[in-house]
């Protein structure tokens, strides 16, 4: 199970990067 959580630690990373480098929040996400 342990590699659950190693799994969500990289999508959020990954969104956090496209969604934070980007004007207005989330906008990698397209929200």
């Amino acid at each position: 199970m342990f590699r659950w959580g190693i799994i969500f630690l990289v999508i959020a990373l990954i969104a956090a990067a496209l969604g934070f480098g980007g004007p207005g929040g989330y906008s990698g996400l397209g929200s």
